[in-house]
């Protein structure tokens, strides 16, 4: 909750990437806007493999487009929770360490 009134109070500016075939206006905090530049041009990347694999081939089964976004979010969707994992257990071992080291 504290993080969430953080972000309200922070001066944001209006952008608007374009990601694949569409346009997405977005309100992106000052000084992040680089992130969202780059976090689109990484989505475009990944939806273009997609396309090319599951729309670009003949002998394929074909995808749709929310197929192929689905798959896109899904693919951020597991790294991200990887990198959680990864995050959470280094915590846990610096953790492991102090208790270690005060004793």
């Amino acid at each position: 909750m504290r993080n969430m009134i953080k972000l309200k109070n922070t001066e944001k500016k209006k952008m608007t990437l374009h990601v694949y075939d569409w346009d997405l206006e977005v309100n992106v905090p000052k000084g992040e806007e680089q992130r969202y530049v780059d976090a689109a041009q990484k989505v475009c990347e990944k939806i273009e493999a997609y396309v090319e694999i599951y729309v670009r081939q003949q002998y394929v089964p074909q995808k749709s487009y929310m197929e192929i976004l689905l798959m896109t979010l899904l693919d951020f969707a597991v790294t991200s929770i990887e990198k959680e994992n990864v995050f959470g257990f280094n915590k846990l071992w610096r953790r492991i360490n102090n208790i270690i080291k005060h004793k």
